[in-house]
């Protein structure tokens, strides 16, 4: 009960240093440059600074930037599609598109959810279909929200 009263009491204080600099120092590592970073926080918290963000806040962040949010196989995903951190990193710059941390959880959670040889051309299709968008690099940051939640909603193949 006073590990549940911790975390309760964590939820709204403000992030600590350590998450500060963890969350720019894994950001860093993964090629993401400060508009990336603030796209993310932007998305996932709807905070538009890294300075406001909560504890909490941040722990879903750093989840974000790690690839441990809580999907699983989020990385078996990942390397079973032969992905690894750094792709999509090229595409960091584009405003208003989605962020390659985002490009990299839709594939991730694609490849735990299809069962189709070519994961690939599955992909495509299925954003064909559903988005109206050709390739997942196409995607606009709310369209690429909005696939990650049809993807959560999907159930998972185990």
């Amino acid at each position: 009960m006073n590990r549940t009263m911790n975390t309760a009491k964590r939820r709204n204080q403000p992030m600590s240093d350590a998450q500060r600099k963890a969350i720019w120092a894994t950001a860093r590592d993964q090629g993401l440059d400060s508009d990336a970073l603030h796209d993310l926080v932007e998305t996932e918290t709807g905070q538009a600074h890294i300075s406001t963000l909560s504890h909490n806040q941040a722990s879903l962040i750093l989840d974000r930037l790690t690839g441990q949010e809580g999907h699983p196989g989020y990385r078996s995903g990942t390397q079973a599609m032969g992905y690894g951190r750094t792709k999509y990193n090229n595409l960091a710059t584009r405003k208003g598109m989605a962020t390659p941390a985002q490009l990299r959880k839709i594939e991730a959670m694609w490849a735990d959810r299809a069962r189709a040889a070519d994961r690939d051309a599955s992909l495509r299709q299925f954003l064909q279909h559903k988005f109206s968008v050709s390739d997942v690099r196409f995607l606009d940051r709310r369209r690429a929200s909005d696939v990650i939640v049809a993807l959560e909603r999907m159930e998972v193949i185990l």
